[in-house]
C-alpha cells in the first residue's frame, strides 16, 4: 500500500492540503522572525534593565519567547515533514502502524503523521507527548 496513497486523494484535495500546509509554513516562519526580533530586542533591553533591577520580568519574557520559538520550530519541522510526505507519496499514511489516515483528520490537522488510534495510544502511554499531533493552530 505504500506509494499508492495518493490515488485515494483527488489532485484537487492534495493541492488544497498542500496549500494549507504551505500557508501554515509561511505563517510559522513569520512568527519565528517576529520572535527572533523580540529576543534580540529583549537581550538589548536586558542590559539596561540590569541597571534598573527589572531583570526578573525580562527573564520571564525571555523564557516565554524561547518556549514559543521551540514550539514554532517543532511545528515548522512537522509542517515541512508533511510537505515532504506529499512529495514522496506517503502523505496520509500513519508512520506508526501504516494505516490510512482519514481525510477529515488530515483536513483538521494537515501535518499529522499518525492515525487516531495511534494518537490515542501515544497519549495513553506517554501523556507528556500530548502535543504529538495536535497541530499548531494555537500560535498561527
Amino acid at each position: 500500500m505504500v506509494g499508492t496513497l495518493h490515488t485515494r486523494f483527488s489532485e484537487r484535495t492534495l493541492e488544497s492540503l498542500s496549500a494549507q500546509l504551505m500557508a501554515r509554513r509561511d505563517a510559522i516562519c513569520r512568527c519565528l522572525e517576529s520572535l527572533q526580533i523580540e529576543l534580540t530586542d529583549a537581550a538589548e533591553h536586558r542590559d539596561c534593565s540590569d541597571l534598573l533591577d527589572e531583570s526578573s520580568v525580562d527573564d520571564a519574557d525571555l523564557n516565554t519567547d524561547r518556549l514559543l520559538m521551540a514550539q514554532a520550530r517543532r511545528a515548522l519541522a512537522s509542517t515541512k515533514a508533511a510537505l515532504e510526505r506529499i512529495a514522496d507519496d506517503t502523505y496520509g499514511q500513519c508512520v506508526t502502524c501504516g494505516e490510512s489516515i482519514p481525510l477529515v483528520r488530515l483536513r483538521a490537522l494537515p501535518d499529522t503523521q499518525i492515525c487516531v488510534d495511534c494518537s490515542r495510544a501515544v497519549r495513553k502511554h506517554a501523556p507528556e507527548h500530548e502535543d504529538w499531533d495536535a497541530g499548531w493552530t494555537t500560535l498561527v
